[in-house]
């Protein structure tokens, strides 16, 4: 479903590693144009297409993975649908992998490509 494309929100990081879930403002682009997606320095995500949020929810970091759920929005998946991935910044190019979701919208979605940073966290 592509209601769900890119459902992030709230980070809960527990560092295992020496690299932390990275905070800010990370775009890629869409078959429906740039999708931003927002995350701060309280772990709350927001993903945005063409400037409208499209999609709150909530995240669990544990080490190099992130388990990811939808709480609200147009494009929301069902809450009870939690996406699990493996995650990696490299300079300032965050990308996951899948590791199982059954919400195939949002799997497709952070897939697809590579999210660029495009500014620091917000306050």
């Amino acid at each position: 479903m592509v209601g769900c494309l890119v459902a992030f929100s709230a980070l809960c990081a527990t560092p295992v590693t020496a690299q932390s879930f990275p905070r800010g403002t990370f775009k890629t682009t869409g078959p429906m144009g740039p999708i931003t997606v927002t995350i701060d320095d309280s772990n709350h995500v927001t993903l945005s297409m063409n400037g409208q949020a499209m999609v709150h929810g909530t995240a669990t970091v544990t080490g190099g993975e992130v388990a990811l759920s939808d709480v609200s929005g147009n494009m929301a998946c069902p809450a009870t649908q939690v996406g699990h991935y493996k995650w990696a910044l490299q300079a300032n190019t965050l990308t996951f992998t899948l590791i199982a979701d059954a919400c195939e919208g949002r799997a497709q979605g952070i897939t697809a490509a590579p999210w660029t940073r495009e500014a620091a966290p917000p306050k």
